[in-house]
Protein backbone atom coordinates (compact mmCIF):
# COMPACT_ATOMS: atom_id res chain seq x y z
CA UNK A 1 0.00 0.00 0.00
CA UNK A 2 1.34 3.39 -0.93
CA UNK A 3 1.86 6.04 1.71
CA UNK A 4 -0.90 8.20 0.21
CA UNK A 5 -3.39 5.31 0.25
CA UNK A 6 -2.44 4.47 3.82
CA UNK A 7 -2.97 8.08 4.93
CA UNK A 8 -6.37 8.17 3.21
CA UNK A 9 -7.63 5.03 4.90
CA UNK A 10 -6.46 6.35 8.26
CA UNK A 11 -8.49 9.53 7.74
CA UNK A 12 -11.78 7.83 6.80
CA UNK A 13 -14.70 8.40 9.18
CA UNK A 14 -16.03 5.60 11.35
CA UNK A 15 -18.49 3.37 9.41
CA UNK A 16 -21.35 4.45 11.72
CA UNK A 17 -20.70 8.18 11.22
CA UNK A 18 -23.73 9.90 9.60
CA UNK A 19 -22.97 11.13 6.10
CA UNK A 20 -25.23 14.17 6.50
CA UNK A 21 -25.43 16.34 9.61
CA UNK A 22 -28.68 15.21 11.27
CA UNK A 23 -29.40 18.77 12.42
CA UNK A 24 -29.66 19.86 8.78
CA UNK A 25 -32.34 17.27 7.94
CA UNK A 26 -36.02 17.53 8.93
CA UNK A 27 -36.89 15.17 11.77
CA UNK A 28 -39.25 13.14 9.56
CA UNK A 29 -36.35 12.32 7.18
CA UNK A 30 -33.56 11.62 9.65
CA UNK A 31 -34.13 7.87 9.44
CA UNK A 32 -32.99 8.12 5.80
CA UNK A 33 -29.54 9.50 6.65
CA UNK A 34 -26.93 6.98 5.51
CA UNK A 35 -23.90 5.99 7.57
CA UNK A 36 -20.41 6.22 6.12
CA UNK A 37 -20.03 2.43 5.93
CA UNK A 38 -23.38 1.79 4.24
CA UNK A 39 -23.15 0.16 0.80
CA UNK A 40 -25.79 2.59 -0.53
CA UNK A 41 -26.25 6.26 0.29
CA UNK A 42 -29.71 7.69 -0.42
CA UNK A 43 -29.40 11.38 -1.21
CA UNK A 44 -33.05 12.29 -0.57
CA UNK A 45 -32.21 13.74 2.88
CA UNK A 46 -30.17 16.44 1.11
CA UNK A 47 -33.34 17.86 -0.46
CA UNK A 48 -36.06 19.80 1.30
CA UNK A 49 -38.43 18.79 -1.50
CA UNK A 50 -40.55 15.80 -0.39
CA UNK A 51 -41.43 14.99 -4.02
CA UNK A 52 -37.80 14.83 -5.18
CA UNK A 53 -36.88 11.62 -6.96
CA UNK A 54 -35.10 9.13 -4.75
CA UNK A 55 -31.55 8.63 -5.92
CA UNK A 56 -28.71 6.66 -4.38
CA UNK A 57 -24.97 6.35 -4.54
CA UNK A 58 -24.29 2.63 -4.79
CA UNK A 59 -20.69 2.11 -3.77
CA UNK A 60 -20.16 -1.37 -5.20
CA UNK A 61 -20.59 0.15 -8.68
CA UNK A 62 -17.40 2.17 -8.16
CA UNK A 63 -14.20 0.25 -9.00
CA UNK A 64 -12.62 -0.93 -5.73
CA UNK A 65 -9.38 0.99 -6.27
CA UNK A 66 -11.32 4.30 -6.35
CA UNK A 67 -14.06 3.48 -3.85
CA UNK A 68 -12.45 4.78 -0.63
CA UNK A 69 -11.30 8.06 -2.18
CA UNK A 70 -14.68 8.65 -3.87
CA UNK A 71 -16.53 7.83 -0.65
CA UNK A 72 -14.29 10.23 1.31
CA UNK A 73 -14.79 12.99 -1.29
CA UNK A 74 -18.59 12.54 -1.24
CA UNK A 75 -18.59 12.57 2.56
CA UNK A 76 -16.71 15.88 2.60
CA UNK A 77 -19.13 17.42 0.06
CA UNK A 78 -22.20 16.28 2.04
CA UNK A 79 -20.89 17.59 5.35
Amino acid sequence: MSTAAHQLTQALPHPEEPVIDPESVPLAQRHLIPRFGDPRWPIAPLSQNPSAASQNIIWNRIPPRFRDSMRAAAWVMFR
